[in-house]
């Protein structure tokens, strides 16, 4: 398998909630120049807001390019999960030009483990992977973060915690815009099955055969022939 670049540059736009402050620069710097990202942040923003922001920036994009979006936790302190996953459902739907990159929504380390906000983290998240399963051109990344990876107060990334994320986020965008050029692979189990067919059909064919007696074919016999014994008309009666 073989890849091949069909492109140098491509365009990949950022949008999201206070939770993506900062992750653009990160992402920009793991990328290199091959890349022109743009980034912006609405803090406080429900995923109305943000998808709405989205369209007409996205609208030039192709397949090449991407957008990631990460917000819903706004939505989830609302308790308008539901609603926010509507959204960015009619936003993908409506929007297969492109990549698009959905992020998990975070655990609140600002709560109790137990708080209800945090109950619907998961069942968010798990919506989400459900919904965006049978869509093709989109992925979903988990925030697979820890305690350490938030500010002292719990509620927001701090510096590892950006660059975990970032990090996870460009190693998914560098496999983007590549085709892959696949080649069928000869199975040599497969050959030797087609041949042992092949040789057992013709000894069959010859079996039956030989089994068919040939209509049209002269039989002869090596067995001696006898001389004919003359008889006389009235042989079962004897002259007086």
């Amino acid at each position: 398998m073989r890849y091949h670049s069909i492109s140098k540059e491509r365009k990949l736009i950022i949008l999201g909630d206070s939770h993506s402050r900062g992750i653009a620069a990160e992402i920009k710097y793991a990328l290199g120049n091959d890349f022109e990202v743009n980034g912006t942040v609405m803090p406080g923003a429900r995923l109305e807001n943000i998808i709405k922001l989205s369209e007409e920036r996205i609208s030039t994009l192709d397949k090449k390019d991407a957008v990631i979006i990460w917000a819903g936790s706004n939505d989830i302190g609302k308790n308008e999960t539901n609603k926010g996953l509507n959204h960015l459902k009619n936003f993908v739907i409506n929007r297969q030009n492109t990549n698009i990159i959905l992020i998990t929504a975070p655990h609140r380390f600002d709560l109790q483990e137990s708080s209800c906000v945090n109950k619907e983290v998961e069942v968010f998240n798990r919506k989400l992977h459900k919904i965006m399963k049978t869509m093709n051109n989109v992925e979903v990344l988990q925030t697979k973060l820890n305690r350490n990876d938030f500010t002292r107060h719990g509620l927001h990334l701090n510096i590892s915690g950006k660059e975990k994320i970032a990090k996870t986020i460009s190693n998914y965008i560098k496999n983007l815009g590549m085709k892959k050029e696949e080649f069928p692979i000869a199975m040599k189990w497969e050959e030797n099955v087609l041949k042992r067919d092949q040789e057992v059909t013709k000894r069959k064919l010859i079996k039956d055969k030989k089994q068919v007696p040939n209509l049209n074919e002269v039989r002869s016999s090596k067995r001696l022939r006898q001389i004919p014994t003359t008889r006389k008309v009235d042989f079962l009666w004897t002259a007086d």
